[in-house]
């Protein structure tokens, strides 16, 4: 049976979808070599200044929310950051 064919509406909407998640991504990493470029294909993918503003607000409050609040040991288990392994009488 065939798959019904995505609408034109929906593969728009995942380009900008996509398009918004890896400028976040990109600011909350801290990686400012690429913010040009994912702008510019966030712009592309019809983003508007307005959701581009909400979405910079939004990442840079994540940014201030994990200065305010330092990693604990706690928070690194949960969040899969890999840990040196410790070797014990070596």
């Amino acid at each position: 049976m065939l798959e019904p064919m995505k609408s034109l509406r929906s593969i728009h909407q995942t380009e900008h979808d996509q398009a918004l998640q890896a400028l976040k991504k990109a600011i909350v990493d801290g990686a400012t070599f690429d913010y040009e470029r994912l702008i510019q294909n966030a712009v592309q993918a019809g983003v508007s200044e307005h959701e581009l503003d909400l979405l910079i607000h939004e990442a840079l409050e994540v940014l201030i929310y994990s200065e305010e609040h330092p990693v604990t040991s706690r928070d690194l288990t949960h969040s899969g950051w890999p840990l040196a392994p410790v070797t014990v009488g070596g």
